[in-house]
């Protein structure tokens, strides 16, 4: 009897042994690949913080100039407005102390007046610009402008005194006034010239108190300073020059300043320079006023430092006479 043989396949049998130089199955971060990422990511975040910083930068400056723009536009307004008032049947004035010290202008306007802060109208106004210190700080300066009304609360007081922002005089006693001293006539313009210019008022800035609050109406810019007065004839050095007068120890980038030499004009105040235009002579009074001054802000870069620490934009305002 044969016996049946029968062959059963056998399955073959996976080898579980790796073959030579075979990596592991990715399941992480190697070192160098760690190393990396971490070196991208911190170049990133440098080169992030770089254009933030700059973008802040930017804006600061940026807003720094809009508000240095604005408040110059104002000025600017405000001082062509008073020029083209002056009254040549008034008188202007360009006075300095010394030939060191900023200078001012004063003028009179004619014309009905109303006062700021009492219950007065006048017949034209007295008009001051000069640099005064601010408590702050003691290398900030304020731009000061009073405009005082002319009117006469008391016949009996000098013409200099002052209640609130109302002057103790009216325009037709500016006409009667002599140029020089008179014995016939106590009153000059010159001695109403020395009244604005020995007035040095400081304020406070911002203010902390209701009483700074009240002096505010004589603050034109706070943070000003640089300020330079010179006026023209209307004369050529050549011509794309005009000929400008005055003093300008500051800053004479833009041309010589000189002296105009006219006694006319010009009046002896020993060390220091005044020229006054009355109504008695009208045909020698300026053309044009020329007005510098430099807005300060801590936000400028470096790059519109122009003395020192001290940062701002410098401007400029060219007002004609009567227009």
């Amino acid at each position: 009897m044969a016996i049946a043989m029968t062959a059963t396949k056998r399955k073959p049998v996976r080898s579980t042994r790796k073959p030579a130089g075979a990596t592991p199955a990715a399941g992480g971060m190697t070192l160098i690949e760690l190393l990396v990422s971490i070196t991208i990511l911190i170049v990133m975040i440098l080169a992030f913080s770089t254009i933030l910083v700059q973008s802040q930068r930017f804006i600061q400056v940026a807003q720094a100039t809009r508000r240095s723009f604005s408040v110059a536009a104002t000025i600017s307004r405000i001082i062509r407005n008073d020029v083209r008032q002056a009254s040549q049947n008034g008188f202007l004035a360009i006075a300095t102390p010394t030939d060191d010290s900023p200078p001012r202008l004063i003028l009179t306007t004619a014309g009905a007046s109303r006062s700021l802060l009492i219950d007065a109208n006048g017949t034209g106004t007295l008009v001051c610009y000069g640099l005064c210190d601010n408590k702050v700080g003691e290398d900030k300066k304020v731009l000061w402008r009073p405009r005082w009304v002319l009117w006469k609360f008391n016949p009996d007081g000098p013409a200099s005194v002052v209640q609130s922002d109302v002057l103790n005089m009216d325009f037709g006693a500016v006409q009667s006034m002599a140029r020089v001293q008179d014995p016939n006539n106590a009153d000059t313009m010159n001695m109403i010239v020395d009244w604005a210019q020995g007035l040095n008022p400081s304020f406070t800035l911002p203010p902390t108190e209701i009483g700074h609050i009240e002096e505010l109406w004589q603050v034109l810019a706070p943070d000003c300073s640089n300020l330079s007065i010179t006026w023209t004839d209307g004369t050529a050095q050549d011509s794309n020059s005009l000929n400008w007068y005055g003093v300008d120890h500051q800053d004479t980038r833009r041309g010589p300043i000189i002296r105009c030499g006219n006694p006319a004009i010009e009046t002896d105040v020993g060390a220091g320079y005044r020229a006054l235009w009355t109504h008695h002579d009208q045909t020698i009074w300026p053309k044009a006023i020329k007005i510098r001054f430099t807005i300060a802000d801590k936000n400028m870069p470096k790059e519109f430092r122009r003395r020192g620490d001290k940062s701002g934009l410098d401007y400029e305002v060219i007002c004609n006479l009567g227009q």
